[in-house]
């Protein structure tokens, strides 16, 4: 098919915002990283309450 793309670029502000990333290894740590430098507090599946995105990160 034409005029797909690879991958999705999606730009929130999330600053001070929870995010739960979800997974174990490398691509998690960075996806945290990435959170983290956002200015947003990575958080994991038990402190989900309140969290407004979610990241699956799967190797």
């Amino acid at each position: 098919m034409t005029g797909r793309i690879a991958s999705l670029p999606l730009f929130h502000q999330v600053s001070g915002c929870r995010i739960v990333v979800v997974g174990d290894g490398p691509m998690a740590d960075a996806k945290r990283r990435l959170v983290a430098r956002a200015g947003a507090i990575p958080c994991g599946e038990a402190e989900a309450h309140h969290a407004q995105i979610a990241f699956v990160a799967l190797e």
